[in-house]
């Protein structure tokens, strides 16, 4: 009697360990790690005088399986030449680290004898670099 209460009990605790290993071996196999991040700014030019405007800043990270999902602003740093911002025109280079990962993009501080508008009306030389949408910057 004693032997069959033992047999039943072992056959309880394997169906018990094997069902947690299935359950914790999937999560394992569902995992997908973070292969790379990007940044969206919601401004790409910025007047001589402004701060850097991180609230319209969008960063996503991007996994192993393709899929991605969308940062929360207050989790990543951010580098850049933040001392030059407000005193000399041009394009700078903010960094956005999260995870140990990098994203990069460019923005152009114009002068504000370039109208003020805040944007370029690209009739200028080399001077006046444009910056469209992806950071990208394009010289004439």
């Amino acid at each position: 009697m004693r032997k069959r209460m033992w047999i039943r009990v072992g056959r309880s605790l394997l169906l018990i360990v094997v069902a947690l290993l299935f359950f914790s071996c999937e999560g394992l196999f569902l995992y997908t790690r973070l292969k790379s991040i990007f940044a969206v700014p919601g401004r790409y030019e910025y007047t001589l005088g402004e701060s850097f405007d991180e609230s319209n800043l969008e960063v996503y990270g991007v996994y192993e399986d393709g899929s991605s999902e969308q940062i929360p602003i207050q989790k990543v740093s951010f580098t850049g030449d933040f001392d030059t911002f407000r005193t000399t025109a041009g394009v700078k280079v903010i960094t956005v680290t999260y995870a140990g990962l990098t994203a990069s993009f460019k923005i152009l501080i114009q002068s504000q004898n370039t109208g003020g508008s805040g944007t370029d009306s690209g009739t200028g030389g080399t001077e006046n670099p444009t910056i469209p949408p992806g950071g990208i910057v394009v010289t004439w």
